[in-house]
């Protein structure tokens, strides 16, 4: 982590949740500080940083800022912005004589070994907790795991409350008639020791209501259960308290691009690809009578990234046209949107193995392709009826997570029901205990412990 400073003047009083804006430093973007996590403000002679004290949005060319303070930021008072910068500030000697910022650094490949999780449980931490283990009116109980673990409801297969790997925590409450409405409030240790609060509140109503944490907990401190009505009881309720299938890093991870491998089992899953090759052909007594003639399902997320046909018989004379490749989304019977680029037209006098290619340009909207979208080569009229082509279309695979990646929520001031500082992973298939779950992921930051927990 390394920062970049901002000294500027507030030019209007800021109050709580009020917003203002600080340009980037002179040869900096967007791009060099979106990845950062402890952006800080100082003024009032106090320090607040991302995401408790401020929150950021970046812009094109500044970044907006929301204060969480209490004390109102007077007009014409000095502030000092420091942006965060992802990685260190340098790591070759060379760099200090740079007139530029660094734009080279360093980045560590590490491999998240999860272990092989156990199946999910919504039991393992609380089993049944009913009748007088649960608050009466106005009122709350207390559950501590270091010295009741053993004792009910603390009864399940973890009674210790440790989970290994981390994992999110599952609160489940059930009622003959009408679930009560009920706060329960988890302490806990993450993977790197630092206390941390979630709160789970059922809705009431119903015969059951689960409440699926977002946080990853290692080590279960304590559970309370708060009633807060006066004329409600909770004793005719059943809770129970397990662990999900969401797995916690020690890392913040920020997005999905800083996974590189998925691996199950031991084997690899989601690996970075090569370019998908879709080969056609297109023969006599149907190119010229025109439309779709090929309809080809897309194996994969990705896009069209160019197009080829070859002449397998020449054209009669004064015969030509266009061979097209469009893209069904609906996957109706129709010809679908034209990848544009990918439009390639035949003279009448092209001869047996003249090629034409086409291509798409970066980001164009329509070469945008997902599974099972229809790709169609549609021929224009024009082609002789004894006209004959074979080509292909090259699509470029998006890569995408198999499992479901939650990134660490660096934005949000931290509460009871904000998401994982680090961010979670589930993987794609069911855990069993059996199965090794296992990620290549690279971090500019291997040894940060991330934006601060919420504790009551």
């Amino acid at each position: 982590m390394s920062r970049k400073t901002v000294e500027f003047v507030f030019a209007s009083a800021v109050t709580t949740n009020g917003t203002f804006t600080v340009s980037y430093p002179t040869g900096y973007t967007k791009g060099d500080f979106s990845r950062g996590v402890m952006h800080r403000l100082i003024a009032l002679q106090s320090t607040f940083e991302s995401p408790k004290g401020i929150t950021c949005s970046f812009g094109a060319s500044s970044v907006t800022v929301t204060y969480k303070g209490t004390t109102t930021i007077p007009a014409g008072s000095k502030g000092i912005f420091g942006f965060d910068i992802a990685g260190p500030d340098t790591f070759r000697e060379t760099d200090w004589k740079k007139q530029n910022h660094i734009i080279n650094r360093p980045a560590i490949l590490r491999f998240v070994n999860f272990g092989s999780p156990s199946t999910v449980s919504t039991t393992a931490l609380i089993s049944a907790a009913t009748g007088t283990e649960m608050p009466a009116t106005a009122a709350s109980i207390t559950y501590t795991y270091a010295t009741q673990g053993g004792s009910s409801p603390i009864d399940g297969a973890n009674t210790d409350g440790k989970l290994y790997p981390a994992r999110n925590i599952v609160t489940t409450v059930t009622h003959a008639s009408s679930v009560p409405t009920m706060t329960v409030t988890h302490t806990f240790l993450d993977v790197n020791g630092n206390q941390a609060v979630e709160t789970h509140t059922t809705s009431g109503g119903g015969t059951s209501n689960t409440i699926t944490g977002s946080k990853a907990a290692a080590q279960l401190i304590s559970t309370k259960i708060a009633n807060a009505s006066t004329t409600q009881t909770t004793t005719g309720a059943t809770l129970n308290v397990g662990f999900g299938s969401k797995l916690g890093f020690d890392i913040p991870i920020l997005d999905s691009t800083q996974i590189a491998m998925e691996i199950h089992d031991g084997a690899m899953q989601g690996v970075w690809r090569g370019n998908e090759i879709l080969p056609f052909a297109l023969g006599a007594n149907e190119v010229g009578t025109g439309g779709v003639l090929r309809r080809i399902p897309a194996p994969i997320n990705g896009r069209i990234v160019s197009a080829y046909a070859a002449v397998e018989v020449a054209n009669n004379a004064n015969n030509a046209g266009t061979i097209a490749i469009s893209i069904e989304q609906t996957n109706s019977n129709g010809s679908g949107v034209t990848v544009a680029g990918c439009e390639l037209a035949f003279a009448a006098s092209a001869t047996i193995g003249t090629v034409v290619s086409g291509s798409t340009a970066e980001g164009a909207a329509t070469a945008e392709v997902s599974t099972g979208n229809q790709i169609c080569v549609v021929a224009t009229a024009g082609f002789s009826t004894n006209a004959q082509f074979s080509g292909s279309i090259v699509m470029r695979p998006t890569y995408t997570v198999r499992g479901t990646l939650a990134v660490a929520d660096i934005t949000t001031v931290p509460s009871g029901t904000s998401g994982d500082i680090y961010g979670t992973y589930t993987p794609a298939f069911t855990l069993d205990g059996s199965k090794q779950v296992g990620l290549l992921v690279w971090t500019p930051e291997p040894n940060s412990n991330g934006t601060p927990q919420y504790t009551v």
